[in-house]
């Protein structure tokens, strides 16, 4: 609770945890990218082309959402409203 009061400790805690932050993006990144991946077909590629590949697979009959308000790393609130509206419609609409 002391913390909540105290800026200097609010800010010290915020900056210590970005440093982790930046430290463990930097381990995996390294990791990920020493890795050789493969999955069935494709004998070798980058993770983000085999999780793709996989990902149209899985979800093949998933509508595709070609909007710049809703692919953002952080959506606004009225964006996010609007995928949870739509969520509901389309799980509405399979349960008929």
């Amino acid at each position: 609770m002391l913390c909540l009061k105290d800026k200097v400790a609010r800010r010290e805690t915020r900056d210590r945890l970005e440093a982790s932050k930046g430290i463990i993006e930097n381990l995996v990144s390294s990791i990920t990218s020493q890795t050789v991946w493969a999955f069935e077909e494709n004998e070798s590629a980058a993770l983000s082309q085999l999780a793709s590949a996989l990902a149209d697979r899985v979800f093949a009959m998933t509508p595709v959402l070609r909007n710049e308000l809703v692919n953002r790393s952080k959506p606004s609130g009225s964006a996010n409203a609007a995928l949870k509206q739509l969520n509901y419609a389309l799980l509405k609409k399979r349960c008929k």
